[in-house]
């Protein structure tokens, strides 16, 4: 999938199943334009049709509690690896940023053209985050015949909750972003995302993967703050084009900075 869709097909074994589809779509502002649909002898029976709402134009991003939040997480880190305080850490985050901004692409999957899988990891059953409802067997009663099994509808008989790979992988990005921002005091960015869209801009992510390497490299190459900006703008085109909202994305990078933080006192 070279661009992101404006509408799709969402699809459910069951109707709890395509309901949990529909509430995380609507975190990347897909909302649904039918009603559900029910077709007998498919293997996902139940569907509905979704369409992206775009972000309403003069929405602006502050990004300063951001920068203090990974600051914060910097000196943590810091903290537990003196060596880095008074040394150039701006090769190894570079370094980093583009290994990330790597997997990010892995887990999109559309450069992958010699492949017939090119669905991007958005909705992945997590082995680590078992149910809690069924202790992780998706069905309750397993003592019994198997037809007398109940069906966990708390996970959908997986056993396990979902999450989103691709997600997960862009904000690792952000957080070396973000460092990278602190380490060289450029924290005074602010992007309209109003007019990104008005420019129809992060549409294509195979070509904004290859603006966000290049200018990563132009950054490298020559550290000035206006292409540090460029560097931020693109990401959030990249963002754009995947199908996150700038909501989604804030919420799973405090997520994922709390965790860094538990692994920086648990001597990761």
């Amino acid at each position: 999938m070279s661009k992101t869709q404006k509408r799709k097909i969402l699809y459910g074994r069951t109707l709890r199943e395509l309901q949990k589809q529909i509430k995380f779509q609507e975190q990347a502002a897909y909302v649904p334009i039918s009603t559900v649909k029910f077709y007998e002898g498919e293997k996902y029976p139940y569907q509905i049709l979704v369409e992206k709402k775009w972000l309403d134009r003069g929405v602006k991003m502050n990004l300063t509690k951001l920068f203090e939040t990974q600051a914060t997480l910097d000196e943590h880190i810091m903290q537990e690896h003196p060596e880095l305080r008074g040394q150039n850490n701006l090769d190894w985050k570079l370094l980093a940023l583009q290994v990330e901004l790597g997997e990010c692409a892995n887990e999109w999957r559309g450069f992958k053209k010699w492949s017939k899988d090119q669905e991007p990891r958005v909705y992945v059953p997590n082995p680590e985050d078992l149910c809690e409802e069924c202790n992780g067997e998706g069905y309750f009663d397993k003592h019994k015949e198997l037809k007398d099994w109940i069906f966990c509808k708390n996970c959908d008989g997986c056993g396990c909750h979902f999450y989103n790979p691709l997600l997960e992988e862009y904000v690792d990005c952000l957080h070396f972003i973000l460092s990278i921002g602190v380490e060289k005091g450029y924290t005074g960015v602010h992007i309209n995302l109003g007019t990104i869209q008005r420019m129809n801009m992060g549409k294509d992510p195979l070509k904004d993967f290859g603006t966000v390497f290049g200018f990563i490299h132009n950054f490298k190459e020559n550290p000035k703050h206006h292409w540090y900006d460029s560097v931020f703008e693109g990401f959030i085109n990249l963002g754009i084009a995947l199908g996150f909202a700038w909501n989604e994305v804030e919420e799973a990078y405090y997520a994922k900075n709390r965790v860094n933080h538990e692994r920086q006192n648990a001597g990761y």
